[in-house]
This record gives structure tokens, C-alpha cells and sequence, in this order.
């Protein structure tokens, strides 16, 4: 591939695209890609990230080409007896690292009780078993070894990394091995976000759930509460001031400026009908505008999504437990999903339409918010969710693309494979 002429290059694609497209995220959106992605499943379920040919220096230069064959770039092969750490060990080999820079020159005993608790904390047996006994002392020994480098070169005491200790422990590590712990590291780190913005998930589909369950308000009521905004009108323009709210309703200065920095959804300074009903409706009860067709649509992209990412999520922690759950049942990927009927699409436009009022083909929070459909918690996750990549809205194809992956459905979306196709 080095050798195409500069006509050609334009014709490549590196590996980082290929590996994308047949097990990554391009292979969700290219049926062509199906194929490659369920043999890579069934022969290679463990592939992504769990073999070390994966991070070879000569990878970043292969390429596929339209026109001439493409040259598998040479393995460095890893040296025979030597130690390929597990995710387990490379975790429990930072928490000891971390824990030795505080103690004397990277020297722990055996009986340490801080290097038992991390060991349980990981989910490792600390009992007299000589397996695992022997494992402690590997562990230490390699501490020692770092311990004893640090005296050598007393310059270099501050600069002694985690690496240090990783090549300690398999002096034959090759740098792709180290470049695979690294990133195991990352993606572990990473679960902790992940984490949280999971449990952010499951309060905005919880709070979604019990408005769900909830009964609507009786029109007598929503009629009450309309007589009693055109009462506090006093400008008869179908708007109210917080200055209205303080005389009208008898509420202090501070609780209408609370009032209004929770309902005032047009930040104009003023509370429309709509808004009124939202304040006033008793905490138990449901405005009709938190119902129908398009308050499912967004319902179900909220607990759909909630699911599938508690279920990746679930399935990337697995990897880092001492007894890794069983093999979860695969997905099908999106690419191989059968396309929307066009009804179903025609009523998902439709509902796209009715909340787009100022026709940019893009729903933003304020949007969601003045439609009354979702309380704003809801607002913020569902856009979240949407297009991740935008926290304030989400356009028509990311809207389409959501709701039919979560009723088994694949959306095409235009111009996507620009990297991939000519």
C-alpha cells in the first residue's frame, strides 16, 4: 500500500476505518458490514481491545486499497513464557503502585492489611492458598525490584511511573502490551462516568414512570386554574408578570421569582396560560399535554436507551470481575435491522413536525420544554441521549435514527459513509 502513487492515497482506508466499520460503530449504520461483523462475533467474540496485535505500531500503517492487494503488516510476536497480564491484574497492579508510592521506598509485607483490603476489593481470595500466595509475592517482589532502581538512581525517584512497575513485573512486555494495559486503565476509569450518567438515566426514566402512572387532572380543575390566571391578568394580555403572582396569589417577592425561574420556559419574564397550568397542577395529577402519541415516542427512546446502555455497561464491568458473568446474548447489529415502514416513519415525522415550530428541522430543550410533553429532568436526558454530541438538541435524522433502533427498526442516514465509500 506504501508504494500507491499519490493518485491512489485518496483510495485508502486505514485500519482505524476498517476496524470501525467491521466491529465498531460504522458497522451499525452500513448493511455492508454485516457480514464481517457477525463472523468477527462468532469466530473472535473477545476481540475488541482484548488482543495485543491490536495496538502494533505497524497497524497505524495498513490500509486497504480499491486496486492492489493489501500486505498484512508483520506481528511482532510475543516472546515465548512471557506473562500477558489479565485486566484483573493490570487494575490491581495500579491500586499496589499507587499504595507503595506512600510507603517506605515501594516496600509492603505480605500481612499488610491495606494490600489484603484492595485485594478483596478487586474480588481476590487472601486466604492461604498457594496459588494466590504466590501471586502476592510476585507483586511485591516486582515492588521491591522498583524499590531498589529508585536507590540507584535517587534522580529519578520522582519520575518513576506505573510503567515502571508494569515492565518490573514482565520484563518481556513488548510496548503493544503496555499500550493494551494503558488502555484498559482508560476504559476502566471511563466506566466510573459512564456510571454516573447511567444513574442520571434511571432517575429521568424513573420520574418519566410515575408522571406515567399518574392520573390527568379533571377538566373542572383545568378549568378552575384558567379562571383563576384570567383573575390574576390584570393587563388582560393573556400574560402574567411576577409582580401579578405576588398580588394575586399572596406569595412573597422570593417564592414568585422561584415560580419563575422554574416555569417561565420562554425566559420572557412573563407566564403564559400553558405555564400556569404546569405551576398549578396538585403534584399528583398530570396535565392531558402529558400524554399521547409523542409522549411515548420520547418515553420509549428514554427506556430503551436506559437499557441497552445499563446492559453495555454491565457487559464491559464483567470484564473486570474476578467471575465474569456468563456471555451475554449479542445484538444484532443495527445495519442488519429491517427498515421503518414508511407509516411508522410518516407518523414519527409528524410528531418531529408538531414540536418543531419555528421549522429549523431541529428540536432543542426549550422545545421539549414548552410542549409540556416531559418535565425539563426528562427534557435534558432524552436530548442527551439523542445526540450526544449536542447538549442543547438534535436534529430530524438523530431524532428518526433513536426511535426506530428502539423498536427494532434501522434508519438510513444520508452522507454517512464518506470514509468509507466513493
Amino acid at each position: 500500500a506504501s508504494s500507491l502513487g499519490a493518485s491512489a492515497r485518496g483510495r485508502l482506508h486505514p485500519y482505524d476505518i476498517v476496524s470501525e466499520w467491521c466491529i465498531g460503530a460504522l458497522s451499525d449504520e452500513d448493511p455492508l458490514a454485516v457480514p464481517f461483523r457477525l463472523a468477527i462475533q462468532r469466530f473472535c467474540p473477545t476481540r475488541h481491545r482484548d488482543v495485543s496485535d491490536e495496538f502494533e505500531d505497524r497497524m497505524q500503517s495498513f490500509a486497504l486499497s480499491h486496486s492492489i492487494p493489501a500486505e498484512l503488516p508483520p506481528m511482532t510476536k510475543t516472546p515465548s513464557g512471557s506473562k500477558v497480564m489479565t485486566r484483573k491484574e493490570v487494575l490491581m497492579a495500579r491500586d499496589l503502585f499507587e499504595y507503595a508510592k506512600r510507603c517506605d521506598n515501594f516496600r509492603i509485607d505480605q500481612e499488610d492489611r491495606e494490600l489484603a483490603r484492595m485485594m478483596k476489593q478487586r474480588n481476590w481470595r487472601v486466604d492461604s492458598d498457594v496459588n494466590h500466595h504466590l501471586k502476592r509475592k510476585w507483586y511485591l517482589e516486582a515492588l521491591a525490584k522498583l524499590g531498589e532502581m529508585r536507590e540507584r538512581h535517587s534522580s529519578a525517584n520522582d519520575r518513576t511511573s506505573f510503567f515502571d512497575y508494569m515492565r518490573a513485573l514482565c520484563p518481556h512486555a513488548l510496548p503493544k502490551h503496555l499500550r493494551m494495559y494503558e488502555v484498559w486503565c482508560m476504559e476502566f476509569d471511563g466506566m466510573k462516568e459512564d456510571q454516573e450518567k447511567l444513574l442520571s438515566l434511571k432517575e429521568a426514566r424513573d420520574s418519566f414512570l410515575e408522571n406515567q402512572r399518574k392520573p390527568f387532572l379533571p377538566d373542572e380543575q383545568v378549568n378552575m386554574i384558567k379562571r383563576q390566571f384570567a383573575d390574576i391578568d390584570f393587563a388582560k394580555t393573556g400574560l402574567i408578570t411576577r409582580d401579578d403572582i405576588v398580588q394575586g396569589l399572596n406569595l412573597s417577592a422570593e417564592a414568585a421569582a422561584a415560580a419563575f425561574d422554574a416555569f417561565d420556559v420562554g425566559c420572557d419574564g412573563f407566564i403564559d396560560v400553558d405555564e400556569f397550568l404546569r405551576m398549578m397542577c396538585p403534584p399528583e395529577y398530570r396535565l392531558r399535554e402529558m400524554g399521547g402519541l409523542a409522549r411515548d415516542v420520547f418515553g420509549r427512546i428514554l427506556i430503551g436507551e436506559t437499557d441497552r446502555q445499563n446492559l453495555k455497561l454491565e457487559d464491559l464491568q464483567s470484564k473486570y470481575l474476578a467471575t465474569p458473568k456468563g456471555a451475554s446474548c449479542l445484538r444484532a447489529p443495527a445495519s442488519a435491522l429491517p427498515e421503518a415502514p414508511q407509516e411508522v416513519m410518516n407518523q414519527w415525522n409528524e410528531v418531529f413536525d408538531s414540536l418543531d415550530t419555528n421549522d429549523d428541522n431541529r428540536l432543542t430543550v426549550k422545545d421539549l420544554e414548552r410542549s409540556g410533553l416531559l418535565s425539563s429532568s426528562v427534557c435534558r436526558a432524552v436530548v442527551a441521549l439523542i445526540d450526544p454530541s449536542d447538549p442543547e438538541g438534535f436534529g430530524r435524522e438523530a431524532f428518526l435514527e433513536s426511535i426506530a433502533l428502539c423498536h427494532g427498526y434501522r434508519f438510513k442516514r444520508s452522507s454517512r459513509f464518506g470514509a468509507i465509500q466513493e
